[in-house]
């Protein structure tokens, strides 16, 4: 909804020159009111996007006898939470927000949920509070140097605002090239730049001016919060549906339209079909839009995936005629063309180049329609629609359940007619390549070895990834770290939170919200996959809401991004002047392994004079566009 702002001097004062310089870093973007406040050694400042209902009546900074305060966001329930702080229930998210803080400090977060930023100054104990929400939906990055403290939204403000040079991070350049996946964070904190990081989710800093000390705080317990519920799996799929309803119903308050990226997936299409009712009853459409290949694609993909998910999507908007859907075939954009204008947006080597490609189009097009808000199911793989019948199997055979495991083995069996010798043999290799055999954790590395060695990189991933498990079979610990990783949600906020800012739309992904997590957290696991249904929480609990033909689908998937390389074989002559230019480029070399970067050159080649490459040659395309992005990122930020 917003932007914050803002620097603590522990040395003196603060002149009207570092507002300016902070506020210049957020020029790209869509901001309707800027506001801000000097008051002695704090500045307090808010780049201000009237994206929810009420956001126009904000009057940042808010300030009393005793605070300061800034904030970005939104609150869920507002209503509910303003009555219970005696406010009226039309006091705008930020004063709320405000109100809540104060009275219960670090205890707000038993009281109110929504997605928010917020900066807190104690102008009698010279304190300083930066808070993010209970899941880190909007990031908020810091710098603490000898005599000052800095805060924002985006990273460029506290890079216009610090007086020296701050530089590229090489301990994060080379976590972010230890393999292609499209993760980028290994250390949550971390951030491209020296010296600056990011809050993780669920914590508070806090500032001591007069001492020039910061501490971080976990305000709330995720696990803390978790129920064991003893309910049948038919009453814990009841409770799943009216939980993840019920944070829909209080998240839907744009100020305008809303939108919804909407594949023929399960995680998309329940965030849909259930906000499309809300909708529905305020008369009001949902805009939905979905990525689909370029017209003239028409190459074969992996078995049981589907390209182009334009007819899947079609039987969702049949039985929900209040969804207006739009497809998405980015003529004339790739990976590479994209690089340079959206690395500055991002302010990072972003790694998901062929989703970025689209979801930036997907802003774009959302905020010409006059929509204000964008739902997701981006988190859904890890929460709704968790649950393989191999991972239930195993958590009841280690938690003691035996003659619950032999039931549900029994009746996926019988349900999907799949011989029991077969199904055996899948939970015996999956055991294996799970929980037995060694993996190599960097495959497809692009960092130097010397640089992997120097940071002892190989160990920080193997750890990040061991927590994390597989999904597949998971111990309970394994699920839940998965669930509430400070890694996976601090780097899906940096997408959202600066896609949000640049084309003025706010992001929100209930499929991570505290109350979906913690209700599926203590749930039966047998509530995930059970009774026949693998990803049961949607395929069961979303009957009669999600069209049958989509939560039954056993058999097809969408493949988002399908023709990527496609659209590199048939680029324009100005793409491959600037892939040239990218991995010829010399910055690069420092942070790329020499011979991935010959292996990577040599593709260019290939594309260039023959632009249908080999299958040996395309397994380095991915490559291909992460050197191009690093070279991006480089020449805008480090010289």
């Amino acid at each position: 909804m917003s932007a914050i702002y803002g620097k603590l001097s522990f040395s003196g004062t603060i002149g009207s020159d570092t507002a300016d310089r902070m506020k210049s870093g957020y020029a790209d973007c869509k901001i309707d009111r800027y506001s801000a406040v000097i008051k002695d050694n704090v500045l307090m400042g808010c780049a201000e996007q009237f994206l929810i209902e009420g956001s126009e009546s904000e009057r940042f900074p808010y300030e009393d006898e005793r605070y300061i305060f800034v904030s970005d966001g939104m609150v869920d329930d507002k209503e509910a939470v303003a009555k219970e702080l005696g406010l009226d229930e039309s006091a705008p998210d930020g004063l709320v927000l405000f109100t809540a803080i104060k009275k219960w400090m670090f205890e707000f977060g038993e009281h109110l949920y929504g997605a928010f930023s917020a900066c807190l100054y104690d102008k009698k104990d010279k304190k300083l509070f930066l808070f993010t929400d209970q899941v880190g939906c909007r990031c908020v990055y810091y710098r603490k140097t000898e005599d000052a403290f800095f805060f924002s939204t985006l990273a460029t403000p506290i890079i216009n605002a610090s007086d020296d040079k701050i530089g590229l991070s090489e301990q994060w350049l080379s976590y972010w090239g230890l393999n292609c996946s499209p993760s980028m964070y290994i250390l949550p904190d971390l951030s491209p730049f020296e010296g600056i990081y990011q809050l993780e989710p669920h914590r508070v800093l806090v500032v001591d001016a007069a001492h020039s000390t910061v501490d971080k705080v976990n305000y709330w317990d995720p696990y803390a919060h978790i129920k064991e519920y003893k309910v049948s799996d038919e009453e814990g799929l009841a409770l799943f549906r009216e939980t993840i309803s019920d944070c829909i119903r209080k998240a839907l308050r744009a100020n305008g339209e809303t939108a919804v990226t909407l594949s023929s997936g399960l995680d998309s299409s329940t965030i849909a079909c259930l906000a499309t009712r809300v909708l529905s009853e305020r008369g009001k459409k949902l805009y939905s839009f979905t990525s689909v290949p370029l017209k003239d694609f028409n190459e074969e993909v992996m078995e049981g995936r589907v390209a182009d998910e334009t007819a899947g999507v079609m039987e969702i908007v049949e039985e929900n005629p209040d969804i207006v859907p739009e497809f998405l075939s980015c003529p004339g954009k790739n990976a590479i063309k994209d690089a340079y204008p959206l690395t500055k947006v991002m302010e990072a080597p972003y790694k998901a180049t062929s989703n970025t490609v689209w979801m930036d189009e997907v802003y774009k097009q959302a905020a010409a329609k006059g929509c204000r808000m964008l739902f997701t199911g981006q988190s859904g793989n890890g929460t709704i629609s968790y649950g393989f019948i191999t991972n239930t199997i195993y958590r009841l055979l280690i938690e003691g359940h035996i003659k619950k495991a032999i039931k549900e083995f029994n009746t996926f069996s019988k349900t999907w007619r799949y011989a029991r010798k077969l199904l055996l043999k899948d939970l015996a290799e999956t055991f294996y390549h799970t929980r037995i055999a060694s993996h190599d954790f960097m495959n497809g590395r692009l960092t130097p070895y010397s640089l992997v060695k120097k940071y002892d990189a190989k160990t920080a991933f193997k750890e990040n990834m061991a927590i994390l498990g597989n999904m597949q079979m998971d111990k309970k610990r394994e699920q839940l770290a998965f669930m509430w990783s400070d890694t996976v949600y601090n780097n899906l906020a940096m997408y959202e939170t600066k896609l949000g800012l640049y084309y003025g739309i706010f992001n929100r992904d209930i499929t991570r919200h505290p109350r979906v997590i913690n209700v599926i957290a203590g749930l039966p696991i047998t509530c995930t996959a059970g009774g026949g249904l693998e990803r049961r929480l949607v395929r069961a609990g979303m009957k009669g809401i999600v069209p049958r033909s989509t939560r039954l689908n056993m058999t097809k998937r969408g493949l988002q991004g399908a023709d990527l390389t496609y659209r590199m074989e048939h680029a324009d002559e100005a793409t491959f002047e600037e892939a040239y230019k990218r991995v010829n480029d010399k910055a690069v070399e420092k942070y790329i392994d020499p011979k991935v970067l010959e292996e990577i050159r040599n593709l260019y080649d290939k594309y260039k004079f023959d632009r249908h490459a080999s299958d040996e040659m395309k397994n380095y395309t991915y490559g291909l566009f992460l050197v191009c992005v690093l070279s991006a990122f480089i020449e805008h930020y480090e010289r």
